[in-house]
């Protein structure tokens, strides 16, 4: 990955397009929802709050995660 990549200006479209509910985001994460809400609460991966209770990820929010883990299994060798 570049430091264009990590440092270029993201706009609302980045986040708006391909969002997905909590269900469709785990999936795209190849992870559980469980995991996923765990994720969201410890502040680990971005998201957008719909009302009181509804939750969405935007494709931002969901390659950022994917970009971090990356990166951390770069530095630590491995996979989490």
């Amino acid at each position: 990955m570049t430091n264009d990549i990590k440092n270029r200006e993201i706009t609302v479209f980045d986040y708006i397009e391909g969002v997905k509910r909590e269900a469709e985001a785990a999936q795209y994460l190849n992870i559980s929802k469980q995991s996923l809400m765990r994720l969201r609460k410890a502040g680990k991966i971005g998201f957008f709050r719909i009302g009181s209770r509804g939750v969405r990820y935007g494709y931002q929010h969901l390659t950022d995660y994917l970009i971090a883990v990356a990166e951390f299994e770069a530095m630590t060798g491995g996979p989490k």
